[in-house]
């Protein structure tokens, strides 16, 4: 007997990162179930012409995420990965589904930080001489 597919929940579909994320992943695993946590309104009918279900809310709905990423095998987070309460949100949720005993596969978190963290330039939107120069290998 086939097992289910892998249910995924992604938070940030609609950003650079995500939006590139999901639709690579959706190539690589076309049988997984994708769910998106969308913000606006005006994206929620783009998310789902690429197959995607769509919880619409932000990502200070902490118990509508903690919910949704309960009801999940994987956590695709692409979001802001300095969201604190975002994360331990999403955290709780997956605790919880490992937790339970109907669920046969231990849920998946991934969780990207986004290429900021790597800049040793200041965030006050100001140009800063001699910061940037630094390489990056």
């Amino acid at each position: 007997m086939a097992s289910a597919p892998l249910s995924v929940f992604i938070i940030g579909a609609t950003g650079y990162i995500g939006g590139s994320v999901l639709v690579r992943f959706q190539q690589e695993y076309p049988n997984f179930t994708w769910t998106a946590l969308v913000r606006n309104p005006k994206d929620v009918s783009t998310i789902q012409a690429l197959g995607v279900n769509v919880v619409q809310g932000t990502q200070s709905d902490l118990d509508l995420i903690e919910r949704t990423a309960a009801e999940h095998d994987a956590v695709l987070n692409l979001a802001n990965s300095d969201d604190l309460p975002l994360t331990k949100a999403v955290l709780k949720g997956l605790e919880s589904r490992a937790r339970s005993e109907a669920v046969a596969v231990k849920p998946i978190l991934i969780h990207t930080s986004g290429s900021g963290v790597v800049t040793d330039t200041p965030w006050d939107g100001a140009y800063h001489p001699g910061t940037s120069d630094k390489i990056w290998d």
